[in-house]
């Protein structure tokens, strides 16, 4: 596997570019950039986010068909690169919607501009004055029904799925994250933005093949591990209380933690649902929340060299005895900075999905 011998090789040259690119993903040219920050978090809606430093002033925005103008509804695409036998290999780190650019002339030019998951613009799209009924429509029609209203013309992938609605639901009045939130999770999916900026919804995939192996040794490129270990997690009880308005009265479903016989457990997790219409689903879910929640929680973070290849869920076989970390974990998130051309890669921070006691 080239890429896999090319980003694991201690002695590697690496590079980046950004990339203009249109909502449909056609190329606009590169664009000059001094620098970008990139932070990638798989268990938030909105993944992604991104800070770009630019010094070129032919890159001032002045009309809505510019670059660096939110309106012009060009994103940044950043590609990392690494020399292999004399060819550039890369992958895309992020596509990102572009707002707000912030200027300042101290003589140099310096140019900062934000970059935004597409969720979070399609967010803040709203429903407008409509009430769009999805009652009855499988989780993947309600999707496309949802997105084409706050976020038209974006691109858009949706897993099929023949799970329903409940036979009332309506799209009006809440943030569309909780309403997206809730209908895929109706068919097993989460909502979340690929690499090219595309908005998709699918269930979450669990590789089996290990992608990094970080065991401590002469050749572990770990140089800083962080542990956090966490108990104020732990529910006393979970309630969920449907919010669908089918049910009247509304039904509920508690779990009571068998473990919680100390007087030091006493947070109480309470959910509703607009999806939960019987007492034994609402039961269910309760039970369920309460079991992921039921431990110890222990959150690991390590400093590598750039990995940005790395995906959600991607497995990690990492060790370090002193600290006490040991086994298999799977990526959460990374933050990534790529500096300027006379500047030395910098480490990444990767996180690592919490596991429990």
């Amino acid at each position: 596997m080239t890429w896999a011998s090319a980003v694991t090789d201690p002695l590697r040259v690496v590079d980046y570019r950004a990339e203009a690119v249109s909502v449909s993903g056609q190329s606009l040219g590169d664009v000059p950039v001094d620098g970008v920050r990139i932070d990638y978090d798989g268990d938030r809606t909105e993944a992604w986010s991104a800070t770009f430093a630019l010094s070129d002033p032919s890159l001032v925005p002045l009309t809505s068909a510019d670059t660096l103008d939110g309106r012009s509804s060009t994103r940044l695409r950043v590609w990392w690169r690494v020399l292999d036998d004399g060819t550039w290999l890369e992958i895309p780190v992020g596509t990102f919607c572009v707002t707000d650019p912030r200027i300042q002339d101290s003589g140099p030019l310096s140019i900062a501009v934000d970059g935004l998951d597409p969720l979070a613009v399609a967010r803040t799209g709203g429903y407008g004055a409509s009430v769009i009924p999805v009652g009855g429509m499988t989780v993947s029609d309600a999707l496309a029904t949802l997105f084409a209203a706050v976020a038209p013309g974006f691109p858009v992938s949706i897993e099929p799925s023949t799970a329903t609605l409940p036979a009332v639901m309506d799209l009006w009045d809440r943030d569309p994250a909780d309403d997206w939130r809730e209908i895929a999770a109706a068919g097993g999916m989460v909502v979340r933005t690929d690499r090219w900026g595309v908005i998709t919804a699918a269930r979450q995939p669990t590789p089996e093949t290990v992608a990094a192996d970080w065991q401590e040794g002469h050749s572990c490129p770990v140089t800083d591990l962080d542990v956090e270990i966490r108990t104020s997690s732990i529910p006393r009880r979970v309630i969920v209380v449907s919010s669908s308005p089918d049910v009247s009265p509304p039904v509920v479903g508690v779990w009571d933690n068998p473990d919680a016989d100390s007087q030091n457990l006493i947070h109480e997790m309470r959910i509703q649902s607009s999806t939960v219409t019987t007492a034994a689903a609402a039961t269910s879910l309760a039970a369920l929340s309460g079991q992921r929640w039921s431990k110890p929680q222990s959150s690991v973070s390590v400093t590598v060299p750039a990995r940005p290849d790395l995906a959600y869920g991607d497995l990690v076989l990492l060790r370090r005895a002193q600290a006490a970390v040991s086994g298999p974990y799977r990526v959460a998130g990374w933050t990534l900075t790529l500096a300027g051309r006379d500047r030395a890669p910098e480490p990444m921070s990767v996180r690592m999905m919490a596991r429990q006691w």
